[in-house]
């Protein structure tokens, strides 16, 4: 009895050593640190930041480059120093050992060709058509006896379908939409009516009843082809023409679904006024888009999860930062102060001094950072963060590390960024493989402007 009461305590003695083992620091630097990393041709590999002095002098560090990744330039039987080792694009395959043989962590750092952008920060109108009408709403259809009807809910159509087809004609409006129903149920004939949800495709069949009060047929649903709305332009790479802006997807504004682009267009806009945002009460940019003769113009030609995409034309100028800057990457990210570029009145670019709290690059809803407004005079103009304020850039240490995207509903001061490499992903500027510097993928259904 003794005995196995002994071993149940140098068991629980055991557990209670590995746990406080694993909350040192040298134990959660190896943790937290990520298994992947990308760092930009010329910069240094942060290893010194990422795991504390006193481990590292008990632990020797292994570099070598991956031969698919090998530059012909820069032959494998080169050693592979922290000195050289982000002299050439490449895949480097990193190693800690301690004592110089206990493995303790591998890294894979992918070093990228050095990329500059230029920063945005103006006032946008955004003019979006989506792939089909959304159905937004339902509502009943009185007929002449005074029956109401729901022929479009009765067939199983539900708010956030979107509206593709009607009888095998595809349906581009609200407007084309209401002529097929009306000729059909003129004609006496029910419709076939194919929709999206989720990503799956469904067809129903629907049989459109006369309202008593337009003598029309309808089949009771609330519908909409289009979004619009004012944000802020992120970046400009002047050499394939590509810019990205609001730093998060364009949902509709009623059932909060992504809206399939099927055309689009980004303008300058004016800031004429401020709601300034308050606990609880998000506050927004009131604004007027610029369509006679705009300086510049944008297709839309991507709406992702951490902004829109597309070609930009036109004369481009931001007078903080004249001349393209360099990108950092989530590793080059620093907890700290930083600016944000955007527009509180007309068209004038300022800046703001903000505080990044927090990074957390491996997050895939494009919330990469936690900022904080501390400019008073923002602060004093708009409360913090505000609606129209998404997609302005954030810069630190004459850097492009993200952009704004959400607000702290609760508390206006504080909100969300997008790490600038998560963008420049979705944006198609770096092509998978090799990761050089390219052009958007060519989408169906996309017109130019």
């Amino acid at each position: 009895m003794a005995r196995e009461r002994l071993k149940r305590c140098i068991g629980l003695l055991l557990a209670l050593s590995l746990i406080a083992g694993s909350l040192t620091e040298e134990a959660l630097s190896l943790w937290l640190t990520p298994s992947r990393l990308r760092t930009t041709v010329g910069e240094e590999i942060p290893i010194n930041s990422m795991f504390p002095q006193n481990m590292l002098r008990h632990v020797s560090l292994a570099l070598q480059r991956s031969p698919e990744w090998t530059p012909h330039e820069f032959p494998g039987a080169i050693p592979v120093t922290p000195a050289n080792a982000t002299e050439q694009p490449g895949r480097l395959d990193i190693n800690l050992r301690l004592l110089g043989w206990i493995p303790l962590k591998h890294i894979v750092v992918d070093v990228l060709p050095p990329m500059q952008l230029l920063a945005g920060g103006h006032s946008i109108g955004v003019l979006l058509h989506s792939q089909g009408v959304i159905i937004v709403g339902q509502a009943p259809i009185t007929d002449e006896q005074g029956a109401k009807h729901y022929p479009g809910k009765d067939a199983g159509l539900q708010v956030g379908d979107v509206i593709h087809k009607v009888n095998g004609q595809p349906i581009k409006s609200d407007a084309e939409l209401a002529r097929a129903i009306d000729e059909a149920g003129r004609a006496g004939k029910k419709l076939e009516i194919e929709t999206s949800r989720n990503g799956q495709t469904n067809k129903v069949t629907v049989e459109p009843v006369r309202c008593a009060e337009t003598k029309r047929f309808r089949v009771g649903l609330y519908v909409r082809d289009r979004a619009s709305g004012v944000g802020t332009l992120t970046f400009f790479e002047p050499k394939s023409k590509t810019y990205g802006a609001l730093g998060h997807v364009i949902n509709d504004a009623d059932t909060n679904q992504r809206i399939d682009v099927a055309e689009g267009r980004i303008i300058p806009a004016l800031v004429k006024s401020i709601q300034q945002g308050k606990r609880g009460a998000p506050g927004e940019k009131v604004g007027v888009f610029q369509e006679e003769d705009p300086p510049f113009t944008g297709t839309i030609q991507q709406n992702t999860t951490v902004g829109i995409f597309g070609r930009l034309e036109g004369k481009l100028n931001n007078p903080h930062y004249p001349d393209p800057l360099p990108i950092a990457l989530s590793a080059q990210v620093q907890e700290g102060p930083a600016e944000i570029i955007t527009v509180v009145e007309g068209d004038r670019l300022e800046r703001f001094q903000i505080i990044i709290d927090r990074v957390m690059p491996h997050r895939t809803d494009g919330k990469g950072m936690v900022i904080r407004v501390t400019d008073p005079r923002l602060l004093n103009i708009t409360g913090g963060i505000i609606q129209g304020m998404s997609g302005s850039p954030i810069v630190q240490n004459g850097k492009i590390v993200g952009a704004v995207t959400h607000v702290f509903i609760n508390s206006p001061s504080t909100g969300y960024g997008v790490l600038i490499e998560k963008m420049l992903e979705e944006a198609g500027l770096w092509k998978p493989g090799n990761q050089q510097v390219g052009a958007l993928p060519k989408r169906q259904g996309i017109l130019s402007s």
